[in-house]
């Protein structure tokens, strides 16, 4: 079916993200050298690629839409965070959404919308980034490997899929650049974006 039409000067991204908050039982994997092996710290934080189809034409970002899988940690806020590229290596930069913009589900396996209209959000020529940042503040979240109750917590990556553009950071360090990957993520999320063309 052609969305054109329904969208008129509106275009909708849909992409493919690893979901940055998830819990469950441990899976067997086989790593290949290739791959970056799956980071379960709770300030661990991704940043995806979104390409600019039409760098010259101004657009309006105004709203972000996420689908949040089935499997993940119910009542735990999500922030949006909104990267410019930066540098030789286009690797997120300043942030564009300077603002504190929640999300709280309270079930997960469905869709949430950040609502950043309010913001007057310019989408760059160059292209941003869009991430979640886990706001965890209770010691539920924070469980050892060595436990033996011990579950991953915070932002979990199997790497990326072929031709996607995902760095990664914590609090600590600086943004790392993920390789490409065969691999499928244990679990998927996506972003939608709405945006206004002038």
């Amino acid at each position: 079916m052609n969305l054109r039409p329904l969208f008129r000067r509106w275009w909708l991204l849909l992409l493919p993200l690893v979901l940055p908050l998830a819990t469950g039982q441990a899976q067997q994997r086989t790593t290949a050298a290739t791959q970056v092996p799956a980071y379960t710290a709770p300030d661990w934080q991704f940043a995806f690629w979104v390409e600019n189809p039409a760098p010259g034409v101004t657009r309006q970002l105004r709203a972000v839409r996420l689908r949040v899988g089935a499997k993940g940690l119910p009542n735990c806020p999500l922030r949006l965070r909104l990267y410019e590229a930066a540098g030789p290596r286009q690797a997120p930069g300043e942030d564009i959404l300077t603002e504190n913009v929640f999300i709280c589900p309270a079930r997960w396996n469905g869709w949430y919308w950040f609502d950043v209209q309010p913001y007057q959000l310019r989408v760059p020529a160059q292209g941003f980034f869009v991430a979640l940042e886990p706001v965890l503040g209770s010691d539920n979240f924070h469980c050892f490997p060595s436990s033996p109750a011990y579950q991953p917590t915070g932002p979990l990556l199997s790497p990326e899929q072929p031709g996607a553009a995902c760095w990664a950071r914590t609090t600590r360090t600086a943004w790392q650049y993920l390789p490409d990957s065969t691999s499928r993520p244990r679990y998927e999320q996506f972003v939608q974006l709405e945006v206004a063309g002038q």
